[in-house]
């Protein structure tokens, strides 16, 4: 928490109608020269000198803190948690509202903010009380939180005591996780059984040599090691260290071009780009549960940027915090995108590619990736297009080939 902060104390509705008839009997009494007048007008004055000490002294030694989770996903449960203290131990405080303001990053003052109000009935000196609220943010996004404003109209609702603490955070609501659905799973059921049935056997005699074991029923004859099983006098097989790990490169061209918005209204087009970033985090998230491979992420925004790493909790966390933080742009950099990408990939690595902006095929472009023979753009939606020597997968969101295998759940505003 911040340095002690000022209380101010304000009169509320109630109070200017008090405050004005204690003014009313006092210059009546002046007027009169009533003696009765006077010191009726005294004491009603009383309770307004009252309400404006406890109500002042109500908040002055209170402490809130925010206990809020790191990240959430856009549409989960958002819980946040204010402690609040009294602080030196000594006293208590009744009907203290706490007001705290979420507000997204980047969004002009006013627009895109929510206050949130919590209301402690009582708190005394020997343990700190805590409430929460509970909401639903559902644009991802960087948030951030505060300041946290304390307010009382403790005893009599005459005045209003208010005290600003600037204890500020953030938290990174993250892109929304839908579901993949069995049309999904089952094109890509060989990824995460090891390889294809070929691509296992093919496995069976390639790797490094480690070792020999007892011939096996099932065993292919090609691996049998026939000097050693002379000189032992039973079948002797060789085994090979397989080269298990996979490579998958996820592209994401987040591109909204001026014809774009000449043909969609902006609020088609944000969609657009919300179903993209949610399906390759949903990818992500799924291929980092289950592990054994490598990934290389590239998203092409306002600038390219590239992260890659082994499938695993480490590589996920960074990858959600890429796809938080990116916008569209209207610069279509698909093409410097995909060259890029082919160098920093290894040989054999799968390709997806993800994108927002409609692909057209341009035969004998010289900028296209492979070449006139295969230019990079083919029929939208087509699965294992292949661009020379890699498999590519294209997914155009703008076709709504993406409804096929992907459930995009939506959630009211909140």
């Amino acid at each position: 928490m911040s340095a002690q902060s000022k209380v101010t104390v304000r009169l509320t509705p109630v109070g200017r109608y008090y405050a004005f008839l204690v003014v009313g009997i006092f210059l009546a009494a002046m007027v009169r020269q009533v003696n009765l007048l006077l010191l009726l007008s005294g004491l009603i004055a009383a309770p307004l000198f009252l309400s404006w000490r406890m109500a002042r002294r109500n908040i002055r030694h209170l402490t809130v803190r925010r206990r809020i989770p790191p990240r959430v996903c856009a549409g989960d449960l958002l819980v946040v948690d204010l402690e609040l203290e009294l602080l030196p131990r000594r006293g208590r405080a009744w009907m203290v509202s706490v007001s705290d303001r979420i507000r997204r990053d980047g969004s002009s003052s006013g627009s895109s903010e929510e206050c949130v109000r919590v209301f402690f009935p009582y708190v005394d000196g020997t343990s700190p009380r805590t409430l929460a609220y509970r909401g639903r943010i559902a644009r991802r996004g960087c948030y951030r939180l505060g300041p946290i404003v304390l307010a009382t109209r403790f005893p009599l609702g005459l005045f209003e005591a208010r005290r600003q603490l600037d204890i500020y955070d953030q938290i990174s609501v993250c892109p929304r996780l839908g579901r993949l659905t069995e049309n999904w799973n089952r094109r890509h059921h060989f990824t995460y059984e090891g390889g294809s049935r070929s691509e296992r056997c093919a496995d069976r005699v390639s790797g490094d040599f480690y070792g020999l074991r007892s011939w096996q029923t099932g065993d292919s004859p090609r691996l049998v090691h026939w000097r050693s099983s002379a000189r032992h006098g039973k079948l002797l097989v060789r085994q090979f260290d397989r080269p298990r790990e996979q490579h998958l490169t996820v592209l994401l061209n987040l591109c909204c071009s001026a014809s774009q918005h000449e043909r969609h209204d902006a609020v088609k087009n944000e969609q657009d780009v919300e179903k993209a970033i949610s399906f390759v985090a949903t990818v992500i998230h799924d291929l980092c549960r289950k592990g054994g491979r490598s990934l290389l992420l590239g998203v092409s925004a306002e600038d390219i940027l590239w992260l890659g790493g082994p499938a695993s909790p480490g590589f996920l966390e960074r990858a959600m915090d890429v796809l938080t933080r990116v916008e569209s742009s209207e610069t279509d950099r698909l093409v410097t995108l995909f060259a890029e990408a082919r160098r920093r990939s290894p040989q054999h690595a799968d390709f997806l590619l993800v994108t927002t902006s409609p692909l057209r095929f341009r035969p004998g472009h010289s900028g296209d990736v492979g070449g006139p023979r295969n230019a990079l753009a083919t029929r939208s939606g087509q699965a294992g297009t292949l661009v020379r020597d890699i498999r590519l997968e294209v997914i155009d969101v703008t076709s709504g080939n993406l409804e096929d295998i992907f459930e995009y759940p939506t959630v009211a505003r909140s």
